[in-house]
């Protein structure tokens, strides 16, 4: 598998070339006009009964944070060392608009997901100059969670 970049200083595009199990060469494409890039990472410890439930549950809810504007990528993986382990991966292009996602029903759908079906989870935020959690969300929403 071959990987490349090309990049610019105002505008990035962004290549990935692969060779699909048939031979053919696909490239992916991903323009971007602004830097850096936010990165919301949601990692859940569930248990092995709920975890099956959860993955459903955020497959529906990542379908529809990719539809919303600003949103790069959102992605779901599961850890291979422990399948009780989900990350949850948005790209945001800019914090305003991962602000608003905060407040968004799809993102109260995704929270409410994580609490009940996960035993324990850690929300990190990286705008490539600082690192937050779940007190930047209580600001954005201007509520409190437990």
């Amino acid at each position: 598998m071959y990987f490349g970049t090309d990049f610019a200083i105002s505008n990035c595009t962004c290549f990935l070339n692969c060779v699909n199990v048939f031979g053919a060469q696909l490239q992916f494409q991903m323009q971007k006009k602004a830097w850096p890039l936010v990165i919301l990472t949601i990692s859940v410890i569930t248990h092995s009964s709920k975890r099956i439930e959860l993955l459903s549950a955020c497959r529906l809810i990542i379908e529809q944070t990719r539809q919303e504007t600003g949103c790069f990528s959102c992605c779901i993986s599961q850890d291979i060392d422990n399948e009780n382990v989900i990350n949850i991966e948005e790209t945001w292009e800019r914090r305003s608009c991962l602000d608003g996602h905060f407040r968004s029903d799809i993102f109260s759908a995704l929270l409410g997901a994580v609490q009940l079906l996960g035993e324990t989870h850690e929300i990190r935020i990286n705008d490539g100059s600082q690192s937050e959690g779940m007190e930047a969300i209580q600001t954005a929403r201007s509520i409190s969670f437990k």
